[in-house]
């Protein structure tokens, strides 16, 4: 678990969808990521894309990034973190980052830092932090929030996390898993699920064979977990054209407000 300290008392937790596409991106759409800002922190989920142009986009400063969450090492989830701290080094960043990540993903991660940044003069320090799989394990803990995981079902290790601020507002992401009840756990009673929708549900076989989720599926967890609001992210091809039916179908399981995820969408519980 890494602790750090939050300044300011206005927290306001706001959720930032940096992408919400499946691994193939679109001209709409990025590959699945979320940014969250409590007071004056700002951590994201996942990393990809060009994480910091994204980030100035939404008014965020990347350079107030301390802590960064993968929920597993699949290209499309990683591939932007060169990019990411190698702006933060020309932007003469000196303190350590933590990279916090399922264990099966440290060798991945350590091999793609040094591969970048074996021989640059003056990098600093990128602390590679493995997370337990078990259930809402705690990730990192201040006086003013929490954020733990649990581990879905997807091709390698994969996590969800669940941000919770100490007012009771609280978010729920995972980008890449089949359903499962360890989801339900975690996101239960939550304000906001971000939640897998590769496929439409004619697409069920897919869906089960690649371990992800469709739309009615999705909006099942959501119904099951007593959420206030699903947002449906990871967006395949197969939904291009017909995103209207991801929504009627999710709200045919799911009594809640549904939304269909886009890039920059902007949330506050």
């Amino acid at each position: 678990m890494v602790c750090c300290a939050v300044g300011g008392s206005d927290l306001r937790l706001k959720a930032i969808l940096l992408g919400s596409a499946a691994a193939l991106s679109t001209i709409d759409r990025d590959n699945s990521s979320l940014a969250v800002q409590i007071g004056k922190d700002v951590l994201i989920v996942d990393c990809n894309g060009t994480p910091a142009r994204k980030l100035a986009k939404v008014g965020l400063d990347f350079t107030r990034i301390d802590n960064i969450l993968i929920s597993h090492h699949h290209p499309d989830h990683i591939y932007g973190l060169p990019s990411l701290l190698h702006e933060m080094l020309l932007r003469d960043r000196k303190h350590a980052v933590n990279i916090s990540c399922p264990e099966t993903s440290l060798e991945v991660l350590k091999d793609l830092f040094d591969l970048y940044f074996r021989e640059e003069q003056g990098m600093f320090e990128a602390r590679f932090i493995p997370i337990e799989l078990g259930e809402k394990v705690s990730v990192l803990r201040t006086s003013e929030y929490e954020i733990q995981s649990s581990p879905m079902v997807h091709g390698v290790e994969t996590l969800a996390y669940r941000f919770d601020e100490k007012d009771g507002k609280s978010i729920v992401y995972i980008s890449d898993t089949a359903p499962n009840e360890n989801l339900v756990r975690l996101a239960s009673g939550t304000d906001v699920l971000f939640h897998d929708c590769n496929y439409p549900s004619r697409y069920e076989g897919k869906a089960k064979e690649t371990r992800h989720t469709t739309a009615l599926q999705a909006g099942k967890i959501a119904r099951d977990a007593g959420v206030k609001k699903l947002v449906l992210i990871h967006i395949g091809q197969e939904s291009l054209g017909n995103e209207a039916d991801l929504i009627r179908e999710a709200k045919s399981t799911f009594p809640g407000e549904v939304l269909l995820g886009y890039d920059f969408m902007v949330l506050e519980p």
